[in-house]
């Protein structure tokens, strides 16, 4: 009686541990996370706690097909809190690829990613002239791209051109 009682325990502390799984790490694969720690070692993962919103979710990853490869979008919090760089991750040999995409200005909380779908992207009037590097209006996505959305309104579509990875504002 007395095991039956024990392994009732255990399996109660599996469970309870089992659903407080972070949402955000159980979304990266160990070698993806492996591989900021070495690459990026100024920055972290995001987790459940940048999200106190999200649920069961982590709105910080995205897993798609991009221009015809399988890649993970990820928006990477400073570990000092400062900064924050959106970074599309792809399987390479037993690593993986990290390349930057943006690295915005961080606000109070992290933003969120999405679909964009197919189309063509103008940039926002509310932000005058000048555009910054890897900045293009029109942007013209011939298939799913990325948003990258901050709460505080802004945000930005992200497309696979043949030049290159390349984004728009599209509001401000």
């Amino acid at each position: 009686m007395k095991q039956k009682l024990q392994g009732l325990v255990w399996l109660g502390l599996a469970l309870a541990g089992a659903a407080q799984a972070d949402p955000c790490r159980s979304q990266l694969p160990r070698s993806l996370q492996a591989s900021v720690a070495a690459q990026a070692p100024q920055y972290r993962l995001p987790s459940a706690g940048d999200y106190p919103d999200a649920k069961d979710a982590c709105p910080g990853v995205l897993r798609g097909r991009w221009g015809g490869k399988t890649a993970v979008a990820v928006v990477l919090p400073s570990r000092d809190g400062a900064a924050m760089e959106l970074v599309l991750a792809q399987p390479h040999a037993s690593s993986w690829q990290l390349e930057v995409l943006l690295r915005p200005s961080r606000g109070d909380r992290l933003p969120v990613l999405s679909t964009a779908p197919a189309g063509r992207y103008l940039r926002t009037p509310a932000l005058g002239e000048g555009m910054e590097p890897g900045e293009q209006s029109p942007l013209a996505c011939a298939a799913d791209g990325l948003r990258l959305e901050s709460p505080e309104s802004a945000a930005a579509v992200f497309c696979p051109t043949s030049a290159g990875w390349r984004h728009v504002w599209v509001s401000d």
